[in-house]
Order: C-alpha cells, then structure tokens, then sequence
C-alpha cells in the first residue's frame, strides 16, 4: 500500500509539472501584461521606459525562460509576489484556501449525508411516491445553474425576508455565529446545485447493487431488511459512488468560483478571477496548480477507499 502510495505521489508530481508548464503557457500567451496596465495607468511612461521595465521583469524573454526561471525558484519555495496585493502569493493563498476548504466541506459532507439515505429510500421503493420525489429534487438540482440559484436565495432570505448576509466575509475577530451567518447561503447555493447529481448515483448504483445473487442469498439465509442493506448493499454500492463524489469534489471548485463571485467570498475561486482579470500571473498560476492538487488528492483518496470498501481490491 505504501508503496502504491508513494507511486501515485510521484505521478501527482508529474501531472503538477506539466500543468504548471501549459497553465503558465496559456497565461504568458494572454493579450496585454502588467506592465500594459501601467503603461495605460500611468500616461508618462514612454515606449522606452516600457521596454525597459519589461526587461526588467524578464518579460522579454522567451516564453520557456521565463518558466524555467519560475521553475527553479517554486523548487525553492519562492512562489513570486502577488501584483496586485503587493505580497508573496502564499501569503496571499493559504487563508482563502481556508476558506474554500471550509466552504466547499461543509457543502460537500452536506450534500452527501442528504444524498445517501434519500437515494436508498428511493432504491429501496422504486416506482413510489417518495421515489418520485427523490427523482424530481434530483433532476432540479441537476438543472438549476448556480449563478441563478445564488440570486434567488439572496433575493429571497438577504433582500425579502432580511435573515442572512447577501454577501461578504466577516469582519476579523468576529464570533462563530457571525461566520456561520455569512457562510449559510454560499453553502446552501453549492450544496442543492451537487446534491442531485450524487442522488442520481446512489440510487443506480443501491438499485444495480440489489439486483445482485449475494443479496438474494442473504435474503434466503433469512437475514433481516436492515442487514441486507447495511451489511451487504450498501458497502457494495458505494463503490461507484465514490468515483463520482471524486470527481464532484475536483467540479466543486469550479463551482465554488462562481459561487464565491456571486457572493463575494474571499476564497481561491474569486481569487483566481481577480487574479486572471488583473493579469496577476502569479497569484493566478499557483491558485490553478492549487485547483490542480486538490483533484488529483481527491482521486488518489477514491482510490484507497476502493481497497477499504471491497477486500477483493488490493493495491500490494
């Protein structure tokens, strides 16, 4: 396992590599950069001084210099300064980090304790009246986008009712409750647009799982419902599911960046839009190699729950 581990690790330092060298590309290859912005900022600034800042700045060099540079100094830790706060980018990323993690775990478990015991009751009762409904709560989260979702939410309980925080962080030093508050509807709006695609899942994969000869034989050994379900289905139907709450928790990012713009959190999603928008490349690369990282953990973790799920898998 270890071993396996270790191996999955040096592919994930691999992938990160190649990532950094096409996202650094991509942006490099972007129209304008920073120092356009301060030549259209500051009208003083001639064509020469111009040129001698992008000398400066090392942005007249090939494009592949420049990564190589940028290479060798992230090996060392130095990750650059952030143009547009003035900072070095770690200083800027780890706390809005924080706050994705937050943001998108508590919406993520959530959305996955609502999912798991709707999408048996549905596999367990198909053609029913609760069936029914799970399908139809199923298909509307699916469909909702979550831009729209945002807005209602924030019409409804910040602009008509008056209950929530339409947006924003709270202030520094501000109590449980006053975070709580501020994070309610940005959960809520990512929690109802990822719960129906996981409902969907459960229940497949519960119906596929009940279908199977080991559960006809457990019934037949007179098992009760209750030890069917958690002893033999549930254990077996979480298998593909985990695949899909992987891949969900690597879409919940993306999610999350519109969330957090819709509602204004300071977290790496807004962050990396700030970020694109002012031609940051700093701060906009190592916040997408953030992204990057978080993806591919979260399919390394699938991966050991396979072999913890099912003993048939092992990964010596």
């Amino acid at each position: 396992m270890l071993r396996y581990i270790a191996q999955r690790l040096t592919e994930s330092a691999v992938v990160l590599l190649i990532m950094s060298f096409v996202i650094y590309g991509l942006i490099g290859l972007m129209p304008g950069d920073p120092i356009d912005i301060m030549v259209s900022a500051d009208p003083n600034l001639t064509a020469a001084d111009a040129a001698r800042l992008r000398a400066l700045y090392g942005l007249d060099r090939p494009i592949w210099e420049r990564y190589l540079s940028w290479l060798g100094a992230a090996l060392q830790g130095d990750f650059g300064y952030s143009r547009l706060h003035a900072k070095p980018v770690l200083d800027i990323l780890w706390p809005r980090l924080g706050n994705t993690v937050i943001l998108m775990g508590v919406s993520f478990a959530l959305a996955f304790a609502l999912a798991l015991p709707a999408g048996l009751l549905a596999a367990l009762k198909p053609r029913s009246a609760s069936d029914a409904a799970v399908n139809v709560i199923a298909f509307a989260g699916i469909s909702v986008p979550p831009f729209w979702l945002a807005i209602l939410l924030i019409i409804v309980f910040a602009v008509f009712l008056g209950w929530l925080p339409a947006g924003g962080m709270a202030p520094a030093g501000a109590g449980f409750l006053s975070h709580a508050e501020y994070l309610v509807l940005p959960v809520a709006t990512l929690s109802i647009a990822t719960l129906g695609g996981i409902l969907r899942f459960v229940r497949a994969a519960t119906m596929e799982a009940l279908r199977q000869d080991y559960v006809r034989t457990a019934r037949a050994k007179g098992l009760s419902e209750r030890q069917v379900v958690l002893g033999h289905v549930l254990r077996n139907a979480m298998i593909p599911v985990v695949t899909i709450l992987a891949l969900n928790f690597g879409a919940l990012f993306s999610g999350a960046l519109i969330t957090e713009t819709m509602f204004g959190t300071l977290g790496m999603g807004k962050t990396i839009y700030d970020a694109i928008l002012g031609n940051d490349f700093n701060l906009a690369l190592v916040g997408l190699l953030l992204a990057t990282l978080t993806t591919l953990l979260a399919n390394l973790l699938a991966d050991l729950c396979y072999a913890w799920l099912d003993p048939r898998i092992s990964y010596g």
